[in-house]
């Protein structure tokens, strides 16, 4: 999610609720206790993501699934509440494996059948590793755009409703 405040002086986000979540706390990639509040500069964006600053929310009644949506309200300290669907998405790992993942298969798959098949399963790894690199990144790519375009008009009226 990027939050973009387009005003004439720095916002801050100070509270988050999630549909349904016991609990929802902003972090940042750092690690530590949970922020009490995240500024935004005036005319610039911040982008919450997975390895950064995130929201994690917890409690949920039920198991969210891709496909899904969930409503969620940011206020700031303008005043300003903002409140939207956001799709449930896959996690990027079950798109998919990781190398260690096919590293384990084709271990697992090799046995004690002799040298030829280890070599076999070794090559089919090696064709995989180009495939699982440069589609994460494909992937990456396609879900950023994804992302930005809408999450960015979702979130516009935070800078004009501060302007």
């Amino acid at each position: 999610m990027t939050i973009r405040n387009a005003g004439r002086r720095a916002v801050a986000l100070t509270a988050v609720q999630v549909e349904g979540a016991k609990d929802v706390r902003l972090l940042d990639a750092y690690g530590g206790p949970p922020l009490r509040q995240l500024t935004i500069p005036a005319q610039s964006r911040i982008r919450l993501e997975p390895g950064g600053t995130h929201l994690e929310f917890t409690g949920m009644p039920r198991s969210l699934v891709a496909g899904d949506s969930i409503a969620i309200e940011l206020r700031f300290d303008s005043g300003t509440q903002l409140t939207f669907q956001a799709p449930v998405v896959p996690p990027i790992n079950a798109v998919i494996p990781s190398v260690a993942n096919l590293v384990w298969w084709c271990a697992s798959l090799t046995g004690h059948d002799g040298m030829e098949r280890s070599y076999f399963w070794v090559g089919v790894l090696l064709a995989f590793v180009p495939v699982g690199v440069f589609g994460t990144i494909a992937v990456l790519v396609a879900r950023g755009a994804y992302h930005s375009i809408h999450s960015d008009a979702a979130l516009r009226a935070v800078g004009s409703a501060d302007s």
